[in-house]
């Protein structure tokens, strides 16, 4: 034990230990609210584009129901439009032929 003094060597030690100690800390403070800023920046980033994806979706969802609309109606069984507008050609090709025979029979009575 000779050879290392104590008292000058232990003193050292001991303020060196908590200039280390201090600065780690400090470190770890820092550390910590980077963590912590860095985490709410995302935290906004994520609730922002969740947002977005709900409103997205929301979207989505109302473009097919309005398209299943747009589909009941115009592809519907008996009151579709494209029912209705065959029963009309329907009936404006019977009318149209009903015509023509009435033109013929109007027409023989002429000649006759």
């Amino acid at each position: 034990w000779g050879r290392f003094p104590r008292s000058n060597s232990s003193s050292g030690r001991a303020g060196a230990t908590a200039k280390n100690l201090a600065s780690l800390r400090r470190i770890h403070a820092t550390a910590l609210s980077a963590a912590d800023a860095k985490h709410t920046e995302l935290q906004l980033a994520v609730s922002g584009r969740y947002g977005d994806l709900v409103k997205c979706s929301d979207g989505a969802v109302e473009m097919s129901e309005r398209a299943a609309e747009l589909r009941r109606v115009l592809l519907g069984e008996e009151d579709g439009v494209v029912a209705r507008l065959e029963r009309l050609a329907t009936a404006a090709a019977v009318a149209v032929e009903a015509g023509d025979d009435d033109d013929h029979d109007d027409a023989g009575e002429d000649d006759g």
